[in-house]
């Protein structure tokens, strides 16, 4: 049975962050930003570092559950350095203000 939302819009869940290292003493990483649980499925999400929004690097998965609602991910590459602090924001037209933040601070 497949359950269709017929919604106008459902706002996305909290953001959640992870932090992935490619390799053991490696510096090299990647940051990827989680929601779901949204309708319709046009998301935007936009990565800052340190306030300065990041334009390349940045891979975005999209998927239409059985339930008719949506769930995204969002990936960036990072390369730790001192005191960085990263940003995910996303956007949705169900969402009252600008957007939804999280930030994830990585410090060496």
């Amino acid at each position: 049975m497949i359950l269709l939302c017929l919604c106008s819009t459902v706002a996305p869940t909290p953001l959640n962050i992870l932090h992935t290292i490619a390799e053991k003493y490696s510096s090299a990483s990647t940051l990827v930003c989680k929601t779901e649980a949204f309708y319709p499925g046009n998301l935007i999400f936009n990565w800052y570092i340190n306030g300065t929004i990041i334009s390349t690097g940045i891979n975005i998965t999209q998927q239409q559950n059985s339930d008719g609602l949506y769930q995204a991910s969002s990936s960036v590459g990072v390369t730790q350095s001192l005191q960085s602090v990263y940003t995910c924001m996303v956007s949705h037209l169900s969402l009252r203000t600008e957007g939804i933040t999280l930030n994830h601070g990585l410090f060496v």
